[in-house]
């Protein structure tokens, strides 16, 4: 067999494992969204190189009706700092508010000048990709039928979870995760509505056929994002965290 016909077995093998074979539960479901990622994660192990970084598909407490659900790329880090147990379970505290790194004090601080920091606290917070690497270039070179699969996965993730909370506004953290979370909304086109240094987006805005707000903010972790860059981006935010009265 060759290499490319024992990718498409391994995909073939993960599709058949992680099949939806009953609805989602009304109670419950962001547990069987994890329940479903760690068992696609489970059955490509040694399909790709980094399998041992795992998944995070949640990175705050999930509650239906907030108002507000926050949008990064991907999870990243080393496979040490990975804990199998948490993230197998829907966590019980905010990232953003328990972290102390650039890009949660920066989120922080952007609901927080605006007046809302109990949005931001009540705020849900996921991944467009669920599945974990150091950073985005490993992520990369994962073979290409098993890193569609998983992107794919991912966001019938994030499709879901969108439909259960009915967040107001959707905030992507960067103008890739923007494009990401566009596959779902085909002929949405976002208006560019603040610049930062070098003409780089810092704000943009696009209203969705339902009511929704869905946004992407320069990215508060990027080392590229000057806080003259991130500045910039603020306004339209508080603008949009203002229309959620």
């Amino acid at each position: 067999m060759s290499s490319r016909q024992r990718r498409d077995a391994a995909l073939a093998e993960a599709r058949a494992r992680t099949g939806e074979v009953a609805p989602l539960p009304a109670e419950g479901w962001p547990q069987a969204l994890i329940d479903r990622t760690r068992a696609l994660w489970e059955s490509l192990e040694g399909r790709y190189g980094f399998w041992d970084h795992r998944f995070e598909v949640f990175a705050s407490p999930v509650t239906p009706g907030a108002a507000v659900l926050i949008i990064d790329e991907h999870p990243t880090g080393d496979a040490a700092a990975f804990d199998l147990s948490r993230a197998s379970a829907v966590p019980a505290s905010h990232a953003c508010i328990a972290g102390d790194g650039p890009h949660e004090r920066r989120m922080r601080d952007a609901f927080g000048r605006a007046g809302y920091e109990a949005t931001f606290a009540a705020s849900v917070k996921m991944h467009a990709n669920c599945f974990r690497s150091r950073d985005l270039a490993q992520w990369r070179t994962t073979n290409v039928p098993e890193r569609q699969w998983m992107e794919k996965h991912s966001l019938d993730v994030l499709r879901t979870a969108l439909e259960r909370v009915g967040p107001r506004l959707i905030l992507c953290e960067g103008m890739d995760t923007l494009q990401r979370v566009l596959k779902l909304f085909p002929g949405t086109g976002p208006t560019i509505v603040a610049v930062a240094g070098g003409s780089r987006r810092a704000y943009c805005r696009s209203r969705l056929a339902n009511g929704a707000t869905l946004t992407g903010i320069i990215a508060p972790g990027s080392s590229r994002t000057s806080d003259e860059d991130w500045d910039a981006a603020l306004p339209e935010l508080g603008r949009d965290l203002d229309a959620l009265r």
